[in-house]
């Protein structure tokens, strides 16, 4: 587990699946991230977590 963002609060769960980690991590580097990345942190209380491995 690789905390990117934030303080896990365990009140709301998104998820989102990614082939693999790079892929995730290449998400997280997008410039279409990038772009909405302060909105996202200046209006929420939320952490961005990649982890790795999680079965099906």
């Amino acid at each position: 587990m690789s905390y990117q963002e934030g303080e896990f609060l365990g009140d709301i769960t998104a998820v989102m699946e990614f082939p693999s980690s790079d892929a995730a991590h290449a998400w997280e580097s997008s410039a279409q991230y990038q772009a909405i990345v302060k909105v996202r942190t200046q209006n929420t209380t939320s952490p961005f977590v990649i982890i790795d491995g999680v079965p099906e």
